[in-house]
C-alpha cells in the first residue's frame, strides 16, 4: 500500500487548468523531489495535497484512506504536515515558545485539564518542552531557543520552519523550498538534516525546491510537472536527461554545426 496516492487530481481556476489529471504515488520512507518551471503548478499541488484548497476532480489517498474532502487541520492531525516559507505567525515569540505552540496537534489532555493545569497537563507540558528542545537541537538551533523569531537570520528562519513542521509529528512531511536563499554551507547543512529526518526519524518527505543541485542530491526519485501535467518521474540521473524536462526548463537549442541538442540542465 502506498503512503500517499494521487489519482486524476485536477484543479481549475476559472478557465485556467492549474493541475491536469495528475497521477502519482509515494512509498513509505522515500524522499520525492517535485520540480518544474515557475508556474508549473507545484504550489497548487501542495495546497491540494494538504487540503488548503479543494480539487475540481480526482482523489488524494493517505495510508489507503480517501482524504480528498478532509480539512487541512484534520490532515495535519493524522500525520500529513507541511512547512511554510514564512514563520510570520510566530514573529513575536521566542523559538521555544513557537515550538510549544506548534505541538498543539499532538496534545492529548482535555481542555479542562489544560485550564486547571492538572498533573496530567503538567506532565504533558514537560514532554512537549523536552521534545521542542530536542527538535531545535537537531536542527542546529539549541543555542537560539530564547531568541525572538523575528530576530533570526534567514538560514535559521528556514530551519525553524522545518522544526515547526516536525513538532506536529508528521508521517509525511511536505517541504516547500527549504533551502531557498541559503548560502552554500547552510544549504549543505539543510540537505543533511532532511536526509536525517528520513533516516533517523522514519519520516517520508516530499520536497519542492528550485535549487537543482540540492534536489538532485537529496531525492530518491524526482517528479517533474509543467503546466499542471507530469512530464517525467524517475531517478535523478534519468530525469535530468529527459528531453521533455530539458525543453521545459531551457527549450531546445540546435547547434548549427551538427544539429545536436544542447543539454544544460
Amino acid at each position: 500500500m502506498h503512503l500517499l496516492e494521487v489519482t486524476g487530481l485536477t484543479k481549475r481556476f476559472g478557465g485556467l487548468v492549474a493541475i491536469a489529471n495528475l497521477d502519482f504515488n509515494v512509498e513509505k520512507g522515500v524522499i520525492l523531489g517535485i520540480i518544474g518551471p515557475n508556474g508549473a503548478g507545484k504550489t497548487t499541488l501542495y495546497n491540494l495535497i494538504t487540503g488548503f484548497i479543494k480539487p475540481t476532480g480526482g482523489k488524494v489517498l493517505f495510508k489507503g484512506k480517501d482524504i480528498t474532502r478532509l480539512s487541512a487541520n484534520r490532515r495535519a492531525s493524522i500525520g500529513l504536515v507541511r512547512n511554510f516559507q514564512t514563520t510570520g505567525l510566530f514573529n513575536e515569540m521566542t523559538c521555544l515558545e513557537s515550538m510549544m505552540v506548534a505541538h498543539h496537534l499532538s496534545r492529548k489532555t482535555w481542555i479542562p485539564a489544560q485550564l486547571f493545569k492538572s498533573a496530567g497537563f503538567r506532565k504533558e507540558d514537560r514532554r512537549i518542552r523536552e521534545n521542542a528542545d530536542e527538535i531545535l537541537s537537531y536542527m542546529g538551533m539549541e543555542g537560539l531557543k530564547d531568541i525572538v523569531v523575528k530576530n533570526l537570520p534567514h538560514g535559521h528562519l528556514r530551519a525553524l520552519g522545518v522544526a515547526l513542521a516536525l513538532a506536529a509529528n508528521p508521517e509525511l512531511l511536505l517541504l516547500d523550498e527549504p533551502v531557498t536563499g541559503m548560502n552554500e554551507t547552510e544549504t549543505e547543512n539543510m540537505i543533511e538534516k532532511i536526509k536525517g529526518i528520513r533516516a533517523e526519524r522514519g519520516i517520508t518527505t516530499l520536497v519542492v525546491e528550485h535549487h537543482m543541485s540540492a534536489i538532485m542530491g537529496l531525492s530518491d526519485r524526482i517528479m517533474v510537472i509543467n503546466f499542471g501535467k507530469k512530464i517525467a518521474d524517475g531517478i535523478p540521473r534519468d530525469v535530468v536527461q529527459n528531453r521533455d524536462v530539458i525543453e521545459a526548463y531551457l527549450g531546445v537549442q540546435k547547434e548549427r554545426d551538427n544539429g545536436s541538442v544542447s543539454k544544460k540542465l
